[in-house]
């Protein structure tokens, strides 16, 4: 995990406050911190538990600029109330960001592609162009235009889907005999859509 957010890097004054504050209490100033820190964000698995013991005491010193007072008297506490937020935020981004499964090389051409267009021409016209129009839309659409192909036909949806299946088998056996191997089209029994 990182930090969501950046943060301008600290000036003399706000370092000079930062300091300030931390020496007010017990917890051993600045390097007492920023280990309590550390260990803090160590114990929530936390990646890079630097970069969020830095943001926490960027933010700290921010605030304590910007004229915030801590209504505790003891920093430490104040500091780790401000470490909890910078490790919400930092769970909150990473549970936004979408983990894409790694993407897959094209696969070299076998030959398959020239071989289902041929095998697609030996079709008779008519049914090629049904296997191209019921193949052409995903989605909601895909639904929605396979009805109407039903009905254009005076079909039932799962006519129309027993008919396809049939079709695939069909361009299935017809790639396999024109490559003499394995094909990606699945001729499995049809699904509802």
């Amino acid at each position: 995990m990182s930090p969501r957010r950046g943060s301008a890097p600290l000036d003399k004054q706000g370092l000079r406050g930062l300091l300030e504050f931390l020496q007010r209490g017990p917890g051993g100033g600045y390097e007492g911190a920023r280990q309590r820190l550390l260990d803090f964000f160590r114990w929530r698995g936390v990646s890079d538990p630097e970069a969020y013991t830095d943001r926490t005491l960027d933010r700290v010193a921010a605030k304590l600029a910007d004229g915030e007072v801590p209504r505790t008297e003891v920093p430490l506490r104040y500091v780790l109330g401000v470490a909890r937020y910078i490790h919400l935020e930092g769970v909150k981004a990473e549970a936004r960001v979408r983990v894409l499964p790694p993407r897959t090389p094209e696969p070299e051409d076998d030959g398959s592609m020239q071989a289902l267009e041929a095998c697609l021409g030996e079709l008779p016209e008519d049914e090629r162009e049904l296997v191209l129009r019921y193949h052409q839309s995903s989605g909601s659409l895909r639904i929605r235009d396979r009805k109407q192909l039903a009905q254009e036909l005076g079909v039932s949806l799962s006519s129309l889907r027993m008919r396809m299946f049939r079709a695939r088998q069909r361009l299935a056996d017809c790639i396999r005999g024109r490559t003499d191997g394995e094909t990606d089209l699945d001729p499995s029994p049809p699904r509802k859509t």
